[in-house]
């Protein structure tokens, strides 16, 4: 459909304000129609009809009630999922009331601080406004984060429609309904995409530092933006090392505060051998329509490879390069759950986005077009 679009939109014949208007208008539309199919294939996947309960409360960590909000869905002798641990922590962003005793690996999970801090920020710390709070939240960021990268497109000379491509991963819609801290995330990340591509260093630096305590395997893409300075001579060396010494610090300090590093608490599982996990969900697929997302997976390999072998100074490259490090390297808990690998994938999603707005081709847009089929035949399972 974006491609149909894009072919169609240079022959577009409206006024001023009508060119101005209706494309965003539409596109909006879009993204609204994609988060409420979104919404109602997880609320189907898990049986809830009610929004936040989507954030999956379990009665197995409830230990303290009162970090539990009034109205909140608990499930019987269930463990819940990882969105009930930032309504903890937005009660407690430092740590220092006790919270974290109602969490699984505090150490672990408080390294993504900025996302609770902001919630705590606008309930008031009002726990009963928590749950509704974090789903209007998420979609805001998500939408912002849509429209950022519709601006990007501009930037980068392609037509509006090529931003439809954004609505193909369902990896970034899924964590909105989740309470996860994704979507903050993945909005600092296309801010600092964007700053990049506009040649604004600092306000780059400072998403992604941001996006770095939003999300701590983010951190590969300051990483991989720093060799790429320091290995081509290229200025901006420190603008990417700034959002890494942020995170370095607040490692250090969660390792003084909770007695033992992060990465003690971090699922073994987590990490294997570069693509067996990939080859895994390629060849033993839940429903066979996951298998799309293994492929499209590994198209984004060779595609990056191949954009690299053509031209291995682009800094885009490099950028897709480190977010991509994440899933190749991704284990049984990230690529054996239909819960997990969506949403891992997003930031590269995003990456990829910025290539392909400059390649604007068929062979560019053939990952984007098996992710999207992969979310089309979810929704038309449900």
């Amino acid at each position: 459909l974006a491609l149909v679009l894009a072919a169609l939109w240079q022959g577009r014949g409206a006024s001023r304000w009508l060119a101005a208007l209706l494309p965003y208008g539409a596109l909006v539309a879009a993204f609204l129609l994609v988060s409420g199919l979104a919404y109602y294939a997880e609320s189907e996947a898990r049986g809830y009809s009610q929004p936040t309960a989507l954030i999956d409360l379990g009665r197995h960590f409830a230990k303290d009630p009162r970090w539990v909000p009034s109205g909140a869905v608990l499930r019987p002798e269930a463990y819940g999922y990882d969105g009930q641990f930032f309504l903890y922590m937005a009660q407690d962003p430092w740590a220092q009331r006790g919270a974290w005793a109602n969490i699984d690996s505090p150490a672990y999970r408080y390294q993504r601080m900025l996302y609770p801090l902001v919630l705590n920020l606008l309930s008031n710390g009002d726990k009963d406004r928590l749950p509704g709070l974090m789903l209007a939240f998420n979609l805001a960021c998500l939408l912002a984060a849509f429209l950022v990268m519709c601006r990007l497109a501009v930037r980068l000379g392609a037509p509006l429609p090529w931003a439809l491509f954004f609505l193909c991963a369902y990896g970034l819609f899924q964590p909105v309904w989740l309470g996860l801290s994704e979507p903050l995330a993945n909005l600092l990340l296309a801010w600092g995409l964007y700053a990049v591509a506009a040649g604004a260093l600092w306000w780059a630096s400072l998403a992604l530092g941001l996006m770095v305590l939003t999300k701590e395997h983010y951190a590969a893409a300051p990483v991989m933006g720093a060799a790429w300075c320091w290995l081509l001579g290229r200025r901006g060396l420190l603008a990417y090392l700034l959002p890494l010494a942020a995170g370095l610090a607040w490692q250090l300090w969660l390792w003084q505060h909770f007695g033992h590093p992060t990465f003690e608490q971090s699922n073994a599982g987590n990490f294997t051998w570069p693509l067996l996990g990939s080859l895994g969900l390629l060849l033993s697929p839940t429903h066979w329509h996951e298998a799309l997302v293994a492929l499209g997976f590994w198209s984004l390999l060779g595609l990056n490879a191949l954009l690299l072998w053509r031209d291995w100074q682009r800094l885009d490259l490099w950028l897709l390069a480190g977010l991509l490090l994440v899933p190749l390297c991704g284990g049984e808990s990230i690529w054996g759950h239909s819960f997990s690998y969506p949403r891992v994938l997003s930031p590269a999603y995003l990456a990829y986005l910025a290539v392909l707005f400059k390649e604007r081709s068929a062979l560019a847009a053939m990952p984007g077009a098996l992710f999207g089929g992969q979310a089309l035949f979810k929704l038309l399972q449900m």
